[in-house]
């Protein structure tokens, strides 16, 4: 009886651990900031306190420590640092609740296949390469190179073949991620084009802020033969010579972007964007960006 009666209390500590784990999640359905109160604060300095160590008093009050820590959390994580606890903050918070922090700014390689460098010059030693598309932290510049961490260790990469500003797309995944100046401005779900018949490119693309328009009609032919005209507030294209970009779709509403749209009705090609999303993208967009879609 002893036994059971010590398994049985081992049972009831593992279930309150595990309900109380399960709490830990913020959702991400509503933004908090300054003097937001309730469960959803508590939950968020729970884990500010767990991923930051801020030593924050877990009171369901949002005031200036709060404030403070949530600032911190977002220039760790390479988020813009507002202070206010939007969907990208959310989502960064919950997936990163044990994650190691880092710091330093996150770049993005260009060039197709790069030189790493035991020091910060051309005729230095090269101790590996990295290819186009791969991400980084840099922890350090000098004489026109980034310090990054290399198989353990730490290398230099030349600016030249270098970008902070990115968009990648994941078809998969159907999520657009915004890069601007080494930070994460924007995470979205997309609709991109009809697999098997109307898949979206994948590849490499520069897009420039020239390219992008307001209030475009787009049009083309169905596969039935008929046309359409869809009439856009925010055109970015990032393959212009074949009309493909990223574009706000006012007829699908928010259940329509999920995982699995794009399998039987998705797009011609383009990236179909929540009107909001769409709208932070364009707004954005004031550098040279490079466009990755990958499976």
């Amino acid at each position: 009886m002893k036994k059971i009666g010590k398994l049985l209390g081992l049972f009831i500590i593992i279930l309150f651990i595990t309900t109380n784990a399960k709490a830990l999640t913020l959702s991400c359905g509503v933004t908090l900031g300054n003097a937001s109160t309730g469960e959803s604060v508590k939950i968020l300095q729970t884990l500010l306190n767990k991923t930051e160590g801020c030593g924050l008093t877990v009171d369901g009050i949002y005031g200036e420590k709060t404030t403070a820590c949530v600032k911190k959390f977002q220039t760790t994580h390479h988020i813009a640092v507002d202070g206010i606890t939007g969907p990208v903050t959310c989502t960064e918070l919950n997936g990163t609740a044990s994650t190691p922090k880092v710091a330093g700014s996150r770049i993005f390689v260009t060039g197709s296949y790069v030189n790493l460098r035991e020091y910060p010059n051309v005729n230095s030693k090269r101790v590996g390469y990295t290819k186009k598309g791969k991400t980084a932290i840099a922890y350090g510049e000098s004489n026109g190179f980034y310090k990054i961490k290399y198989n353990g260790n730490y290398a230099w990469i030349s600016k030249e073949y270098t970008t902070k500003h990115m968009i990648i797309l994941d078809i998969s995944d159907q999520t657009l991620y915004f890069y601007k100046s080494g930070i994460l401005i924007l995470r979205s779900r997309v609709v991109t084009g009809n697999r098997g018949n109307h898949d979206t490119p994948k590849g490499y693309y520069v897009m420039t802020p020239s390219q992008k328009t307001m209030n475009q009609t787009l049009r083309g032919t169905n596969d039935d033969g008929t046309t359409y005209a869809r009439k856009v507030s925010y055109w970015i294209p990032f393959i212009p010579e074949r009309g493909i970009g990223f574009h706000d779709a006012s007829w699908r509403n928010d259940a329509n972007f999920n995982l699995n749209t794009y399998l039987t009705n998705g797009s011609h090609g383009c990236v179909n964007m929540p009107t909001t999303s769409a709208r932070m993208l364009y707004m954005n967009l004031t550098d040279k960006t490079l466009v990755i879609v990958r499976d």
